[in-house]
């Protein structure tokens, strides 16, 4: 199990990554549970998890408890479809990710600009494709910071089912 209980920053991604590529590697026919519980984090980093989460060849299986916010959503809904789950009372919030960078001279921050526009493209391109939906609603919804209520998530297509009382997981 993959767990991610904090705001995604570079080491918290790395970790998980390394994680992934273990557990895919031991057995690819075992499913990889990622479970998470975060209010996003760094938009790069988040990114980078993703990217592994849908090229592992063990199936993933994603839950959220508690919240996904930001860039956490990618985490949720990165993984296989079927697989995918919210808790009834977590909720998912749709908002910008941001991106650590350390303040620099001005000259450069129109290049951040452009970065950081490009790395949110990324960002929308990635949830839309996991959700079935095209990309200028997740550019608006996640511009909007859209919260969604378990149903909600499934409905958008961030995840396939609703975890209900006391449901288990397997």
């Amino acid at each position: 199990m993959v767990l991610l209980d904090r705001r995604i920053d570079g080491a918290g991604a790395n970790a998980a990554i390394a994680q992934l590529l273990l557990l895919d590697g031991q057995d690819q026919q075992a499913e990889i549970r990622v479970v998470v519980n975060s209010s996003g984090g760094d938009l790069t980093a988040a990114l980078g998890l993703h990217d592994v989460m849908r090229r592992c060849a063990a199936p993933v299986s994603t839950v959220c408890f508690g919240e996904a916010a930001g860039v956490a959503v990618l985490a949720l809904s990165g993984g296989a479809r079927g697989r995918r789950f919210v808790s009834e009372g977590a909720r998912v919030r749709l908002e910008l990710g941001r991106v650590d960078r350390d303040a620099g001279r001005v000259a450069e921050l129109a290049e951040w600009a452009r970065e950081l526009e490009a790395l949110t493209l990324r960002f929308a391109r990635a949830l839309a494709e996991d959700c079935g939906r095209h990309v200028e609603e997740v550019e608006h919804d996640l511009h909007a910071g859209r919260a969604l209520a378990a149903a909600e998530a499934v409905r958008y297509g961030i995840v396939d089912a609703v975890l209900e009382g006391r449901e288990r997981l397997t």
